[in-house]
């Protein structure tokens, strides 16, 4: 398949799962959208999708799996009236930039995956108004910048922040402020050499720390002093050379 024209889909009132997996579609029209009665879950992984048309009569779907396709960008209210939508996996595209708005009427999402995209800066609001967002895949991108504000509604929800394989050289005191119920928080293979002192205060929650393979050489032992839920640090393949 290299687009999506497969007839009328209407009828069937039924449908929960509909799998367009690794075929060759490069075109989902709204055309194409309409045609379906509001599965709960949609793979349309492994295709060559460019772009998103707006899935705005899907407002059953449960999961939407759009990984390794070749989306650059989501554009604003490309998920409207999807307010069901528990998972979106938009892991191993192409994807550059994420406005406020990108997943605005998200409200339920738990997990976000975007991993293996070319994201370079998280910009404030990005995630505003995901407030049951638990889980969130940020893995193996070119992030350099964390601005102010960048995981705010997260407060009370966040449970895992996964940060590995990036460009981040330094932790500054927002980036992580205020994410309570954090539990996972991943940084290694980033290149980071220094961690202001108050990066780490409303963490008390945390359960594992993984800081390994960065460029870290003197870590200052407060860092921790609010982590009293803490059970696994990992600073292995750094280049310590005292604890202070």
């Amino acid at each position: 398949l290299n687009e999506c024209t497969l007839g009328d889909l209407k009828n069937l009132n039924k449908l929960e799962l509909i799998d367009f997996s690794r075929n060759n579609i490069e075109n989902l029209t709204q055309t194409c959208l309409d045609q379906f009665n509001s599965p709960s879950l949609l793979m349309l992984s492994y295709n060559k999708i460019i772009k998103l048309s707006k899935f705005e009569n899907l407002i059953k779907l449960n999961t939407l799996n759009l990984y390794g396709n070749y989306l650059n960008s989501i554009e604003n209210d490309t998920f409207k009236n999807m307010s069901d939508l528990n998972i979106l996996n938009l892991g191993k595209n192409q994807i550059e930039f994420l406005s406020s708005k990108s997943f605005q009427t998200l409200f339920n999402l738990v997990e976000v995956i975007l991993y293996q995209n070319s994201l370079r800066t998280i910009f404030g609001c990005s995630f505003e108004n995901l407030t049951k967002l638990e889980r969130l895949y940020l893995n193996e991108n070119k992030i350099q910048i964390i601005e102010l504000d960048a995981f705010k509604g997260l407060e009370n929800s966040l449970e895992t922040l996964q940060l590995s394989s990036n460009k981040l050289q330094f932790l500054r005191g927002h980036f992580f402020g205020h994410l309570f119920r954090l539990k996972n928080l991943y940084l290694s293979q980033n290149q980071i050499t220094f961690i202001e002192k108050d990066s780490f205060n409303s963490l008390e929650n945390l359960v594992e720390l993984n800081l390994e393979q960065n460029n870290l050489y003197n870590i200052d032992s407060k860092l921790f002093m609010n982590m009293k839920n803490l059970e696994i640090l990992n600073l292995a393949w750094n280049v310590l050379r005292k604890l202070d």
